[in-house]
């Protein structure tokens, strides 16, 4: 049995959302990339009073920037951090 995270995670995409979901019972938010905007931060505020929210970007400059506009907006939301090493694909095309 999978262990359930009840915050919902936000994530940059489909690819991270499939990765969590086989390890964790887990809801994602996906900002499709560094394609964020304000419709995006005003729902995450809501999921975060709801739920919970727990940010989980890639260690790259769009992910640091999607970080960063989530804690400007909404400061008490919670982080989850790869290094950069282990968030390298193991193999040349991503995945």
């Amino acid at each position: 049995m999978k262990e359930k995270i009840s915050q919902v995670i936000v994530v940059e995409g489909r690819d991270d959302t499939a990765n969590l979901k086989r390890y964790f019972d887990v809801e994602t938010y996906e900002t499709r990339g560094s394609a964020i905007n304000d419709q995006d931060i005003a729902r995450i505020q809501r999921l975060h009073e709801l739920h919970g929210v727990i940010v989980f970007t890639d260690p790259d400059f769009n992910g640091e920037r999607i970080r960063r506009m989530i804690m400007t907006a909404i400061p008490t939301v919670q982080h989850a951090f790869l290094k950069r090493d282990e968030a390298v694909p193991k193999s040349k095309t991503k995945g």
